[in-house]
């Protein structure tokens, strides 16, 4: 989201989850209005992270991975995420399958 490449995004996500969406065009509209609406930068500049809270397997096939995120809304407005996510290996590859939003604080749209 940070590097607004909605291509990546799609590649990285399991098509089997219900995070996929088969119309591509409208899922990459949606991509790049919420990397629009979102900034992982100040304005002086100063980057926004993520954070990595812990990761743990299911399996050799599944993990979870919990992390926080940082990001700028609407009005330059602070937003901190807590995301548990869901990745399976496909072919060798990690692949975003689903996430749960644990807490948040800020604007969401």
């Amino acid at each position: 989201f940070a590097y607004r490449m909605p291509g990546y995004l799609m590649r990285t996500t399991d098509q089997q989850g219900p995070e996929y969406v088969r119309d591509a065009i409208k899922w990459e509209k949606e991509l790049l209005q919420f990397c629009d609406q979102y900034k992982f930068k100040r304005l002086s500049g100063d980057v926004l992270g993520i954070e990595f809270e812990e990761c743990t397997y299911s399996g050799p096939d599944v993990a979870y991975v919990q992390f926080r995120a940082y990001m700028l809304g609407p009005g330059q407005t602070p937003v901190e995420i807590l995301e548990r996510s869901k990745l399976t290996r496909y072919q060798g590859k990690w692949l975003y399958f689903t996430g749960t939003l644990v807490e948040w604080d800020g604007p969401l749209l």
